[in-house]
């Protein structure tokens, strides 16, 4: 298995957080939502590379496989996770309130946690 595209993927979800940081400053409207719509992208970024991923692996849940399945399940309830995420954020994009900005910011650095404790345990153990 290589560990480009995994690699990849982790630096995309990183700087996706790094937006959606700024997004939570005190910024202009305007800068504010090109950070957030920057953190959308990222994420949706994110999902289109963990799909091509699947895709080259053959990954699927219905692998007679049990570590298979269980890498499926694991990265798939993430990649969920990120998907709901991006389009919170591009719909914060639109409609940016400070509170809902600072609470779905907060949920998109915990969605990066998961992943950053998930990397190591999936594809370097």
């Amino acid at each position: 298995m290589t560990l480009v595209v995994p690699a990849v993927n982790t630096a995309v979800l990183l700087l996706s957080g790094w937006a959606a940081a700024i997004a939570a400053t005190p910024l202009p409207l305007i800068k504010r939502r090109i950070a957030l719509g920057a953190a959308s992208a990222g994420g949706l970024l994110f999902v289109a590379l963990k799909l091509y991923e699947y895709s080259l692996e053959g990954a699927s849940l219905l692998s007679d496989d049990a570590i298979s399945t269980l890498y499926v399940l694991m990265t798939g309830f993430h990649l969920v996770h990120v998907l709901f995420g991006s389009l919170v954020l591009a719909l914060l994009a639109r409609f940016p309130s400070p509170q809902n900005v600072h609470l779905m910011t907060t949920l998109w650095h915990v969605i990066d946690i998961v992943w950053l404790v998930m990397f190591p345990i999936v594809y370097l153990i």
